[in-house]
């Protein structure tokens, strides 16, 4: 099957990689780019950010927050260059949704990681339950993002420092070369892995050529909130039971 990727480099490449061993032939089209910002970063870990929920918790906490919450990988890649400014925190307690997010905390040295499947309000309410969470939370996050995570985490009354560490810059195609490109090898189905990427690609579908090739694919979300940005005219598969990529990867057979 040929399958449309969307979502942006490194990833791309690791997604394309995944479908050429399941037998697909992948097709990429990356619809954005992080623009990284590892000091935000390293000022919350260094608690020198201001704190979100602080006033639930009885007062800002005089050190900085004990845990790390992390939803996508995209933000541990802004830790990268940080180097020896990095180590001091490798022992906090690090949550991270998904396994590419808790595989790539591993690999930059985090030694004490908790996996959450689901969402962001899922890893909130693991949050809440670990003692540490007490002393507050640093939240590694990007623009875009879901606010599941932060507005659960008010609710319980934890301490919350929110960092934006990358930022997602949607990248401009010509629609002639994107028409050129798709047309000569169409694609059977296509990858949605936010509301952002599903808005933009049918924002970028559009004229008589696209719009024809945005209604033979089959559209896989990433998460019934995906689902749900998709208009009723495309053919949209179910969504998979929690959003995981390889999952997601499964809804192609």
């Amino acid at each position: 099957m040929r399958v449309l990727v969307t979502r942006p480099e490194p990833a791309a490449t690791r997604t394309a990689e995944k479908l050429v061993a399941l037998g697909h032939v992948p097709i990429l089209l990356p619809l954005s780019r992080a623009r990284h910002d590892p000091q935000a970063a390293l000022r919350a870990l260094n608690g020198s950010s201001a704190r979100r929920g602080a006033s639930q918790a009885g007062g800002q906490p005089s050190s900085p927050p004990c845990v790390i919450a992390v939803t996508s990988a995209e933000a541990l890649r802004a830790l990268e260059s940080l180097g020896e400014a990095l180590v001091p925190h490798l022992s906090r307690p690090l949550f991270a949704v998904g396994q590419a997010t808790a595989a790539m905390a591993k690999s930059l040295g985090f030694r004490d990681i908790v996996t959450g499947e689901g969402n962001g309000a899922d890893l909130a309410a693991a949050i809440a339950r670990a003692p540490q969470a007490s002393a507050g939370v640093i939240y590694l996050a990007g623009r875009p993002r879901a606010r599941g995570l932060e507005d659960a985490l008010c609710a319980a009354g934890i301490p919350l420092s929110v960092a934006v560490c990358y930022t997602m810059q949607p990248l401009d195609y010509e629609r002639a070369a994107v028409e050129a490109r798709l047309s000569s090898s169409v694609p059977q189905a296509v990858l949605v892995y936010s509301g952002e990427t599903a808005r933009a690609l049918i924002t970028l579908l559009q004229g008589d050529i696209l719009s024809d090739l945005s209604r033979q694919m089959t559209w896989h979300p990433l998460s019934p909130a995906i689902a749900g940005v998709l208009p009723a005219t495309l053919s949209v598969a179910e969504p998979p039971a929690r959003p995981d990529e390889d999952l997601l990867l499964a809804t192609l057979a």
